[in-house]
């Protein structure tokens, strides 16, 4: 299962870029939860980001959304066994994405008027 490695980190602590590390204390059932999602989304978005040109921000395909992320986690989750009731919500992943994952970004893309 490729949750696991990245599950038991989180679940110890969370090393955020500038190197403290915040420990979780919130309760076993937001532990796993969230732990879950946010293994899935460093996963995931370790796999599919661009780390160029700029290593420290990590672009995700701009035809992706939030939406489209999460709906894709909670296929995924599903699909290893876990019920829907052990998935986050949507306001919470992107909550958790925010707080803990901020290196990842999708880039807008502007088109510009033309003539």
């Amino acid at each position: 299962m490729y949750l696991a490695k990245d599950t038991v980190i989180v679940l110890k602590h969370i090393k955020r870029k500038k190197g403290d590390i915040i420990q979780i204390n919130k309760g076993r059932k937001w532990l796993d939860k969230s732990s879950k999602a946010i293994g899935w989304m460093r996963f995931r978005f370790e796999r599919i980001g661009d780390y160029m040109p700029i290593k420290v921000k990590v672009r995700l395909p701009v035809f992706y959304n939030y939406t489209m992320l999460y709906e894709r986690m909670k296929r995924e989750m599903v699909e290893i066994g876990n019920s829907e009731d052990d998935i986050v919500s949507h306001s919470h992943f992107r909550a958790l994405w925010l707080k803990y994952l901020p290196e990842f970004t999708i880039e807008k893309v502007i088109i510009g008027k033309q003539g």
